[in-house]
């Protein structure tokens, strides 16, 4: 249940950061780049309506490497590196995946580091801080 929740909460954090990033520059860039190939806009309500339930599983992974830690002082480190799992992919899939200009495939890819290292860091912090709401007896041998 700790998982699903931390990773529910690190999804709803991912995709806010997202929003207010496609809708304060984002938007316009990708339009004017859609334009410029003569290609529709990959961005569709269909799209989205799949991505964001898609982004769940992300931070759950996220959350079960953290919950997973042992050392609690690790845990900054460990949001890192569940941050570049995350975040290395969809980069790579970004660069090989539909022709989009080198400036579109930064600009997304900056977005979405920020986007998963702020809520890995945040969810890492609350963890670190209130260890005893979120963590069971070490015996019990569950991080779920």
């Amino acid at each position: 249940m700790r998982i699903t929740v931390a990773g529910l909460l690190w999804a709803v954090a991912y995709n806010l950061l997202w929003a207010a990033a496609w809708f304060g520059f984002m938007r316009h860039e990708w339009h004017a780049a859609a334009e410029a190939a003569g290609q529709s806009m990959p961005w569709t309500p269909q799209f989205w309506l799949i991505w964001i339930p898609m982004t769940v599983p992300f931070g759950m992974a996220v959350a079960a490497y953290l919950l997973g830690r042992r050392d609690r002082r690790e845990l900054r480190r460990a949001a890192l590196a569940a941050s570049m799992v995350v975040w290395v992919p969809g980069t790579i899939g970004m660069a090989f995946g539909a022709a989009l200009t080198v400036g579109i495939i930064v600009l997304d890819s900056v977005v979405n580091l920020f986007a998963t290292l702020i809520p890995s860091a945040l969810l890492a912090e609350v963890l670190r801080r209130h260890e005893d709401a979120w963590l069971e007896d070490d015996h019990s041998g569950s991080a779920s």
